[in-house]
């Protein structure tokens, strides 16, 4: 019975995980996630705490975990008791009793309760141990709230844009780099912005500015929430030269290049 409600617990606790992990991702705390992934995890979680909560009273328990009748409902029984253990772990004193008792435990009968005392020769796990049990489930809920409901691929829509791909020297040119759900939904992003000649980074976004830098990792991270749009004036010597301009953009694990070519134009000649 022991195994059985620990693997209840751990149900449990992965259960309430990825529902703290839904209602972030539903929130955009987290990032994102379709609400056809988040809302079940919504809606079933606390109706399964409910209907444990509701076979597991005192009143009702006993008669419930009786292994009598059919292999569905001795099934069941199990199933139930194994939930009253669990119930039974989540207080102090029933903690040390179900964790401490030895042996093998049996259902429970009509006469007895969900949480028989421990028999004298029974040896009981020291408090320190039950801190470490503690610590073990919190480890596992962090887990789950960690990979309950990762960010798709697909669920993620990242778009450069720039007012000409053929700016002109000294003249602004505005770029704007958007990160959104499929959804509409402005995404936590991080960016880093660079020049490509060919498959080579020669610029970079570095201290508030666009410098001369080298190297695929070069620049500095910007942290973005949806949208970010900047002003860059090119030098005459980049009149002619095709490049890129790259935006590394990292969500949560997810990252991914989006590009846009740029040609530099000579200064307009002064009007006459």
């Amino acid at each position: 019975m022991r195994v059985l409600g620990l693997n209840t617990l751990v149900y449990f606790v992965f259960g309430v995980g990825a529902r703290a992990a839904a209602l972030f991702a539903t929130l955009g705390v987290l990032g994102h996630a379709p609400l056809a992934l988040t809302v079940p995890w919504l809606v079933v979680v606390p109706f399964c705490l409910l209907a444990a909560r509701f076979v597991t009273a005192p009143s009702r328990v006993a008669h419930l975990t009786r292994s009598t009748g059919s292999l569905l409902r001795r099934g069941l029984a199990y199933a139930i008791a194994g939930t009253a253990w669990v119930r039974e772990v989540r207080s102090a004193e029933g903690g040390r009793r179900a964790l401490g008792a030895s042996g093998r435990r049996s259902l429970p009968s009509r006469r007895s309760s969900c949480s028989p005392p421990p028999s004298e020769g029974s040896s009981r796990l020291p408090p320190r141990n039950i801190g470490r049990v503690r610590r073990v489930l919190v480890l596992f809920a962090v887990v789950g709230l960690a990979t309950a409901s990762p960010l798709a691929a697909s669920s993620v829509r990242m778009k450069l844009t720039t007012t000409t791909p053929t700016p002109r020297v000294g003249e602004p040119w505005r770029y704007t780099l958007t990160v959104r759900s499929t959804s509409g939904a402005p995404l936590l992003a991080r960016a880093k912005l660079q020049l490509l000649l060919g498959d080579t980074v020669v610029g970079c976004w570095k201290g508030g500015a666009m410098v001369q830098c080298f190297g695929k990792t070069a620049g500095d991270w910007i942290t973005l929430r949806g949208k970010r749009s900047g002003l860059l004036q090119f030098p005459a010597q980049s009149v002619g030269v095709r490049l890129t301009f790259q935006a590394t953009v990292k969500v949560q694990r997810l990252t991914r290049k989006v590009r846009a070519p740029v040609t530099v134009q000579p200064m307009a000649a002064p009007s006459p």
